[in-house]
């Protein structure tokens, strides 16, 4: 994990400095990290959203959408948690930082 913002902190009941460097696949259940590692495998090689249902080591079921995106010559993951599932159906805007700083979502 490179960067998390502070919803994403909250769900995990963590700081977003404590995330920074953990394996993004240990932040969830042992029965949801093959699910993980499958949607990011997946939105890696297929380019584009891919969902999973999961659960967080705390027992939180949020909703989970895993994108790739290309920047400073990596690709890259970026992660949503949404604690609404009703919420996970609305796209992300990532316009910028403070947009996303300030999203309820968690994004790592």
């Amino acid at each position: 994990i490179e960067e998390a913002n502070p919803a994403s902190a909250r769900m995990l009941a963590t700081t977003s400095d404590l995330m920074k460097g953990a394996a993004f696949p240990s932040l969830f259940d042992k029965a949801s990290q093959r699910a993980v590692e499958t949607a990011a495998a997946k939105a890696l090689t297929a380019g584009r959203a891919e969902e999973a249902e999961v659960a967080l080591k705390n027992g939180l079921r949020p909703a989970l959408m895993i994108s790739a995106f290309r920047q400073e010559g990596a690709t890259r993951l970026i992660v949503r948690f949404a604690a609404d599932p009703a919420a996970a159906a609305q796209p992300a805007r990532s316009d910028s930082m403070g947009v996303i700083e300030h999203l309820p979502d968690g994004l790592v």
